[in-house]
């Protein structure tokens, strides 16, 4: 079965800041902040995270996505050799 909770991972796709000044959260260029451990209810009441999410200032990811863009790649070689050592 999918898992269908909604994640609270959120990105900057702008190459500028952007501020969410009703929860008082700034975001740098293409920053990603994971507000998981944020109050859910301050989060879902956000007018203002809602309206950057709708005009695509914001971008809300998945856990997928967010493990795929932001894995470094180093990572992925070291985990290759270890794997032909054992």
């Amino acid at each position: 079965m999918a898992n269908t909770e909604e994640t609270t991972i959120i990105q900057n796709i702008t190459l500028g800041y952007h501020f969410v000044s009703d929860i008082n959260l700034q975001f740098g260029p293409r920053e990603v902040k994971d507000l998981t451990w944020e109050d859910p209810a301050i989060i879902k009441k956000s007018r203002d995270l809602k309206e950057s999410l709708r005009r695509g200032v914001l971008k809300q990811l998945t856990e997928e996505e967010y493990e795929k863009t932001h894995k470094p790649s180093h990572l992925g070689n070291v985990e290759t050799e270890l794997l032909k050592i054992f």
